[in-house]
């Protein structure tokens, strides 16, 4: 029994000195790698390394070579089981701004290890707020909106590719 005990303390020991000393910075420089195999680039950022996460700021998201946000702030948390990506501030582009409302105030996602193949979130900002699921399995996006008025008189057009549900919320799905 002692030795069972002692065991588990050692592995919970090594686990949190593992998540504690980590090099996320490297972790996201391979994040980064993949995402611009999508033609997706991270600009510009400065980071701080905490202990348990990683947060950038001031951060320019590029998309085929053309900037589509600049993002203040940026938290995103590595804890094996659970990790989260938390962002506020978000500023779209002009391009961009035709569409859809310039501000986005927070947008959280998580990702935990019971769930490996769904990427959830949660945004919220000047078109209202929405709900995200992402299910890399089978590579779908869902996105269930409650617009704003701003969104609803401004931007209609934009809510036409959404399909209105019976409880006044719209929902978005497309396959990826």
């Amino acid at each position: 029994m002692v030795k069972l005990t002692r065991f588990i303390a050692y592995t919970l020991f090594f686990i949190m000195m593992l998540l504690l000393f980590f090099p996320k910075e490297q972790l996201f420089y391979a994040f980064e790698k993949e995402l611009q195999k999508e033609k997706i680039l991270i600009a510009n950022e400065e980071y701080t390394e905490h202990l348990l996460s990683l947060e950038l700021r001031e951060a320019e998201l590029y998309y085929d070579g053309m900037q589509v946000a600049k993002v203040a702030s940026t938290e995103i948390t590595l804890l094996a089981l659970y990790n989260s990506l938390e962002a506020s501030d978000i500023e779209l582009s002009k391009v961009v701004e035709r569409f859809f409302p310039p501000k986005i105030a927070t947008l959280t996602l998580h990702h935990t290890l019971l769930e490996p193949f769904v990427v959830s979130g949660e945004m919220q900002g000047e078109f209202g707020s929405a709900r995200l699921l992402l299910d890399l399995k089978q590579r779908r996006l869902h996105i269930s909106l409650v617009p704003s008025k701003l969104m609803k008189q401004e931007f209609s057009s934009s809510l036409r590719m959404f399909k209105k549900e019976a409880n006044g919320e719209y929902s978005y799905e497309k396959a990826l």
